[in-house]
C-alpha cells in the first residue's frame, strides 16, 4: 500500500510538471538527464569461501547522463547499498560506474536496454567471522520501461538487471526492480 501511495504522488506531479511547454522531441541528442531509482530487495553477500549470502536490502541508484544520439544516453551512476547481516546494518561503500542506455519505441512509453561497468565496493566475511572491505569489477545489462507524459521535464522508471558478471560469477535475472524519477534538462 505504501509503495502504491509513493507511485501515485510521483505520477501526479509528473503530471503537474508537464504542464511545462516543450516543443523539443523526447530523448533528444543534447539532453542531460539526471535519475534516482531506489529498490528494495535480497542482496546476494559472499562469503570466504565464495558461497552466497542473501541478505535483505535497500539500494539507490544516482544516473547522470548525456545523450549523444537520439535515445542513446551514456554517463555514470554510482550506487549505495544499506542491507542488514546478523541483525546489524550495513553499508556498501558506494560506486561508480559507466553505463550507456538506449530508448526503443516513440511516445510517452519507451523501453530501454542499458549495459554498465564498473567496480563494485563491498564487504564479504571472513573466516574470524568479521567483514573485509572488497573491490569487485564487475559487467550488468539491465532493462526497463520509462513513461514521461506530455512535455513535461520529469519521466518515470522502472527498470530491473537481467544479468550481472563479475570476478565472483554470474547471476542471471536479479529480481530487484527499481522505481526510478528522472529529471531531464
Amino acid at each position: 500500500m505504501k509503495r502504491l501511495m509513493i507511485l501515485m504522488v510521483m505520477g501526479f506531479l509528473c503530471l503537474h510538471l508537464s504542464a511545462q511547454d516543450r516543443t523539443e522531441k523526447f530523448y533528444k541528442k543534447g539532453e542531460f538527464m539526471i535519475s534516482v531509482s531506489p529498490s528494495y530487495g535480497k542482496a546476494g553477500l559472499f562469503d570466504s569461501n565464495g558461497s552466497s549470502v542473501v541478505e535483505d536490502a535497500f539500494s539507490n541508484t544516482l544516473r547522470v547522463g548525456y545523450f549523444v544520439k537520439d535515445r542513446w544516453q551514456v554517463g555514470v551512476k554510482s550506487h549505495l547499498q544499506l542491507y542488514t547481516s546478523d541483525d546489524q546494518l550495513k553499508v556498501n561503500v558506494p560506486n561508480m560506474a559507466l553505463y550507456t542506455r538506449y530508448y526503443l519505441g516513440k511516445g510517452a512509453w519507451r523501453a530501454f536496454f542499458e549495459a554498465e561497468g564498473g567496480v563494485s565496493q563491498g564487504w564479504r566475511s571472513t573466516p574470524s567471522a568479521n567483514y573485509e572491505k572488497i573491490a569487485i569489477p564487475y559487467f550488468q545489462g539491465s532493462y526497463g520501461v520509462a513513461f514521461r507524459p506530455g512535455k513535461g521535464r520529469m519521466s518515470l522508471e522502472l527498470s530491473s538487471a537481467l544479468f550481472n558478471v563479475s570476478t565472483l560469477g554470474t547471476n542471471l535475472g536479479l529480481p530487484r526492480p527499481q522505481l526510478g524519477i528522472n529529471f531531464h534538462f
